[in-house]
């Protein structure tokens, strides 16, 4: 290590879960972001679990999101998002969840990169993050989670063989 220099803290993306199936969720899922985000107003993803909160505090401006459907007819990779602004703290008299000592709590802000045409199917995840142990294959409970960057640049470049025509910001590709 050259001491003069600085080491650099890792590059990280983030897998985000929601369930349009959940009764709490109101049916939302991944198109809603597309269809209800506008340029310089904050859309927040809302994130309750300590696990959650201590990834939103992570999250930082231009971070790749893999955002994924969870439930029943879903469990499929459906969009790629993009973090506007990390750790968003959202004031409030409660906290976001039993678990949360926080009143509010943490959030990150998102901009919409693209809608998937060809989504992958979560045993396709499983198949090309074999070789890695990802933090939302190690628990269940949260809904944003850390990738590491070997993780991220696998799982996108199954993410482009399945949508060639897919575009996305230069910086993920020189990562």
């Amino acid at each position: 290590m050259n001491p003069g220099r600085r080491e650099q803290p890792p590059r990280l993306a983030w897998w985000i879960k929601c369930d349009p199936t959940a009764p709490g969720h109101g049916g939302w899922d991944w198109p809603d972001l597309f269809a209800e985000y506008r340029a310089g107003k904050p859309y927040t993803w809302s994130v309750g679990t300590p696990l959650s909160q201590k990834n939103a505090r992570l999250a930082g401006v231009g971070d790749p999101v893999v955002g994924y459907s969870a439930g029943e007819g879903y469990r499929i990779v459906r969009a790629l998002a993009e973090v506007e602004a990390g750790g968003v703290l959202v004031p409030g008299t409660r906290p976001p969840s039993l678990a949360s000592g926080l009143p509010g709590g943490f959030t990150v802000a998102l901009r919409p990169v693209a809608l998937l045409e060809r989504p992958v199917p979560l045993k396709d995840v499983r198949r090309t993050l074999s070789r890695f142990d990802p933090e939302f294959f190690r628990t269940r409970f949260g809904s944003i989670f850390k990738m590491r960057e070997a993780e991220f640049r696998a799982l996108l470049a199954e993410v482009r063989r399945r949508n060639p025509a897919l575009r996305v910001p230069r910086s993920w590709l020189s990562r």
